[in-house]
């Protein structure tokens, strides 16, 4: 079966119906856009506090699904509930406390990530003067650094940007990742929410 986005957010906007506002964001979309294949899909129930009753209530709508070990940047994400398997490709179903689609991409850390969808419109607005239209997602365009979640996870996830999509890590982002790496830093003190696609690691 070949998935599409609208296809896989169909799917589980059915299975989740009444548990909030269902958003897929992030890479999926960035990939649907650049009409490559989606590695996986993240998606998030907007302005909901995660707590054992609503976890619950999302295992068993999902409950026909393959559960999964999450995937390794998402294992401590404090947001996911789960990750499934709907045939053949992988889903993480996530709780956010964001109240909108744009809210949650201001918690995303670099520009590449910085794409929506809400079953209707795929979001590029431009947030705090970064530019994450899909035509500055090419090789030798600059990868920007829109918000430091884990700043070792962010820096490690800004080299991978930068080598797969051939794009520039800009040095002053780099050197004041470094700087919050070598002191110790775990967030950004004005960070309004722990941000999707995160690995959470302690850099000593």
């Amino acid at each position: 079966m070949i998935h599409t986005l609208d296809a896989v957010y169909r799917d589980f906007a059915e299975r989740l119906n009444g548990l909030g506002t269902l958003v897929c964001a992030g890479g999926a979309v960035r990939d649907h856009l650049r009409a490559k294949p989606a590695k996986d899909y993240d998606l998030f129930l907007l302005g909901r506090t995660l707590d054992d009753d609503l976890a619950a209530k999302i295992k068993e709508r999902l409950g026909a699904l393959e559960e999964l070990k999450p995937l390794e940047f998402h294992k401590s994400e404090p947001y996911l509930v789960t990750t499934v398997r709907s045939e053949g490709v992988d889903v993480q179903v996530m709780v956010n406390p964001a109240p909108t689609l744009d809210d949650l991409l201001a918690t995303f850390d670099w520009n590449v990530c910085l794409f929506g969808y809400d079953g209707q419109v795929c979001a590029q607005e431009s947030i705090d003067n970064i530019a994450p239209g899909i035509d500055n997602i090419a090789p030798g365009k600059d990868l920007r650094l829109q918000k430091v979640t884990f700043p070792l996870s962010t820096l490690r996830r800004g080299f991978r940007f930068s080598e797969r999509f051939g794009m520039r890590l800009i040095c002053d982002d780099a050197l004041r990742l470094c700087r919050l790496v070598a002191d110790g830093a775990r967030i950004e003190p004005d960070m309004p929410a722990l941000a999707a696609n995160v690995l959470v690691e302690d850099p000593r």
